[in-house]
This record gives structure tokens, C-alpha cells and sequence, in this order.
């Protein structure tokens, strides 16, 4: 039953995310007062996650700092775009109620990435690759969080079993105290009555006895007298 509906849950994920095509564009925005090249991806998650995937993705490249609402890093070493170390700008805008825009630009030193570059399409897979990894760590935190709640679900119904079974547990041992004490209270009823009975067997034996007691005075009262008569 758990797998079941966890297959559920994965199945309904993996629609959703096949629905997602990321779509890679050059488009120009200003970097240190002046337009430059660069590749603008859009995904629909929060500015604040995409944020924190896309330094997580970066992070190999070097250490990022921010200028304004402009990220860079400065010495970037990426292999895919080239041999010597490079500067790498990304600036990540909001889109929508729940969207965020990711731009990037590869800055060579000598020239800047762009769609007439040797590396324009390895530029543009970098940028990709970043926007897929967004939307894969967003659906791995969906899956573990309904994994979390399924698994929280299967608890709350094997209590929900247990507490039934205890319940006609108890209401079996219930069922039996009844018998016992039904049986109790006619055992009761026949010791009354029997107790009844006892007690007047009881005072017919303690009239008998004082009658018997009367009778054993008169003989002894009888015997005194024939001692006194003696001449």
C-alpha cells in the first residue's frame, strides 16, 4: 500500500516535470555600466530557491561575491567555457508571482561569450544545466517531503489499526467480566438463599437448645429434691 501510493506521488512529479522545457536565450543587461552579452533562462520557482541552487551550482567555479543586484565570480575556472580562469556574472530577477529569471555572462577578458562565440552553445548548456538543476532539487525536496508525509500517514494508519485491535481487545475482555459477573451475581442470589436458610435452621436449633436447656434444669431441680426428701 505505501509503495502504491508513493509510486503515485513520483508519478505525478515526473508529469509535472516533463511539462518544464527550459528555453535559453542571448540577451543583453547591464554589468558595470555598459551592455553586455549573456544567456537568460527562465524557471517558475522562487527567487530565494533558485538563489540558493544556482551558488550551489557556481560554487566549483570559485567564490562569488555582489555588486548591487549583479553576482560575479572573479577568478571562475570553467572548463566547459575555457582553459584560463574567467569572470562570470549572474543576476537572478523575479518573474511573475513564481518565477525567476536567471541570466549569465562569461566575461573571457578579451571578449565576452556570446552567440557568435566558439562557446556560445556550451554557455548555453551551462546555463540550462543550471535551470534543470533547479527544478530537480525542487522536485527531490517535493519527493522527500511527501515521502515525509506518506511516511507520517503510515504511521498515524498502523496506530489507527492498533488502537482498533486494542479496542476489541478490551471489548472482548469486557464481554467476559459481564459473563463472570453475571455469574457472580447468581452465585450471590444462591448463597443469599442459602445464608436464608441457614439462618432459620439457626433459630430453630437455638429454640431446641433452650427448650433442651429447660428441660435439663427441671430434671436437675428434680434431683435436688429427691436428695432433700432422703429421712
Amino acid at each position: 500500500m505505501k509503495k502504491f501510493a508513493l509510486g503515485i506521488v513520483l508519478f505525478t512529479i515526473s508529469l509535472i516535470s516533463f511539462s518544464q522545457k527550459i528555453t535559453v536565450t542571448e540577451t543583453q543587461k547591464t554589468v558595470q555600466g555598459s551592455a553586455r552579452p549573456g544567456y537568460l533562462t527562465t524557471v517558475l520557482l522562487e527567487k530565494k530557491f533558485v538563489e540558493k541552487v544556482v551558488k550551489e551550482s557556481v560554487k566549483d567555479f570559485g567564490k562569488t561575491d555582489k555588486e548591487g543586484q549583479t553576482y560575479f565570480i572573479a577568478e571562475a575556472k570553467v572548463p566547459t567555457i575555457s582553459s584560463e580562469p574567467i569572470k562570470v556574472y549572474f543576476i537572478l530577477e523575479s518573474a511573475g508571482a513564481s518565477g525567476t529569471t536567471i541570466w549569465m555572462a562569461f566575461d573571457l577578458g578579451n571578449a565576452w561569450v556570446n552567440g557568435g562565440h566558439a562557446k556560445n552553445m556550451d554557455a548555453m548548456n551551462l546555463v540550462k544545466d543550471i535551470a534543470k538543476k533547479c527544478y530537480t532539487t525542487s522536485y527531490q525536496e517535493d519527493i522527500k517531503a511527501a515521502e515525509d508525509a506518506l511516511n507520517d500517514a503510515s504511521k498515524d494508519h498502523d496506530k489507527t489499526i492498533k488502537k482498533g485491535e486494542n479496542l476489541q481487545g478490551d471489548l472482548q475482555k469486557n464481554a467476559e467480566k459481564k459473563i463472570d459477573l453475571e455469574k457472580a451475581i447468581e452465585e450471590n442470589k444462591q448463597q443469599k438463599v442459602d445464608l436464608e436458610n441457614q439462618v432459620e435452621q439457626n433459630k430453630k436449633d437455638q429454640s431446641a437448645a433452650t427448650e433442651k436447656v429447660e428441660k435439663m434444669k427441671k430434671a436437675l431441680e428434680l434431683q435436688k429434691q429427691k436428695l432433700n426428701n432422703i429421712q
